[in-house]
């Protein structure tokens, strides 16, 4: 099927990676910024949007990579999204949204700071 990726292809795998080094960076950015609420500095919103982008990405491979079912291949896009979706995508998505509106809001606390004061500060 056209656009559809092998489970064991090469971009498969590279995402992979790139998720493991998202999910390792959540595992300490996380906590750290629960536990001591730092004021966000540039190195905090970077690593948050690059992970942000690297889970938005997830999904998308996600929804066009082939997986095995009894050891049998499964290519096809019908099955491929509606097996994500019902075990996955709606977890994916709802932990995307936080994310993102996360990055949102405090990039628009960032951007109206001073509006009240005359935009001073």
């Amino acid at each position: 099927p056209r656009c559809v990726l092998h489970p064991d292809g090469r971009c498969r795998t590279a995402m992979d990676i790139l998720t493991l080094a998202a999910m390792l960076y959540d595992a300490f950015a996380v906590p750290f910024d629960m536990a001591w609420r730092p004021e966000w500095s540039v190195v905090l919103f970077v690593g948050a949007m690059a992970t942000a982008i690297v889970w938005t990405l997830d999904m998308l491979v996600n929804l066009n990579s082939g997986y095995y079912e009894d050891g049998i291949l499964e290519m096809s896009r019908r099955r491929i999204v509606r097996r994500y979706l019902f075990t996955w995508g709606l977890v994916d998505l709802t932990i995307n949204a936080v994310d993102w509106f996360s990055i949102c809001s405090v990039f628009w606390e960032e951007q109206w700071r001073g509006v009240g004061d005359g935009g001073m500060t």
